[in-house]
């Protein structure tokens, strides 16, 4: 489990050297958006950890963290699409997060997917791919 902490820690402090920066609702905290005010949604979303080796003491952290940036909607895509392409080139493939004896790596260029429409927002999902290598 300590994995997973140390794995959304890296996440959470690489997004938030993202510039210019918007407010982000993090899993399991109270969040209440500012009508007109866009804000990004996060969460990680661990896979199924993969055993590349036959011995009992190497495993490796294998997911998602999902990024889904939130827009007022009617003012076009413009500032969504920019606001992707500046936290994608923070994300972008082959960077190292560190976090405690932990170290994280993009295994992909992060997804920008399709925008949609939920409630008064256009949101963006930008899925990030990681893999950590776990020694016990």
């Amino acid at each position: 489990m300590a994995e997973l902490i140390d794995i959304t820690k890296a996440f959470h402090a690489r997004l938030a050297t993202v510039s210019p920066s918007i407010s982000t609702a993090y899993e399991a905290v109270s969040f209440t958006p500012i009508e007109g005010v866009p804000y990004q949604r996060v969460q990680l979303v661990p896979r199924t950890p993969e055993n590349p080796t036959l011995g009992d003491t190497y495993y490796r952290e294998v997911g998602e963290f999902q990024i889904f940036l939130c827009y007022p909607l009617n003012q076009g895509t413009f500032n969504i699409l920019q606001q992707a392409q500046l936290t994608r080139d923070v994300f972008k493939r082959g960077v190292s997060l560190v976090q405690g004896s932990r170290i994280l790596t993009i295994m992909r260029t992060p997804n920008i997917g399709s925008p949609g429409v939920a409630g008064t927002r256009l949101v963006l999902p930008l899925i990030v791919k990681y893999k950590v290598d776990v020694f016990s």
